[in-house]
């Protein structure tokens, strides 16, 4: 079960979730591509000017995303892509993917 072996921590709004990068390091990133007050896209971009978030795996999570925004999504740079309507199979496989 991957929820012991990992910690997780949640942000519903961009700026927290800015705070949090700046006070620890994390190993994967789940970003909805609508967290509400700023584009996934957007806050993707600002993550990746981190230094020591450059190479951390950024999966967008999203309701429905087509092949060509597929696309588009990981030449912007997020690592991967999940549909919110996801098991924990489908966490625990990207976790042992990039993990």
């Amino acid at each position: 079960d991957y929820s012991k072996k990992y910690q997780v921590s949640f942000s519903t709004h961009s700026e927290e979730a800015y705070d949090k990068l700046n006070e620890r390091t994390f190993d994967m990133i789940f970003l909805d591509l609508h967290i509400g007050d700023e584009k996934g896209e957007d806050i993707l971009l600002k993550i990746r000017e981190v230094e020591s978030c450059v190479h951390i795996p950024i999966i967008a999570m999203s309701a429905s995303i087509e092949p060509r925004k597929q696309t588009q999504l990981t030449n912007l740079g997020f690592t991967d892509i999940m549909d919110k309507e996801f098991s924990q199979e489908n966490i625990a496989q990207l976790l042992s993917k990039y993990l």
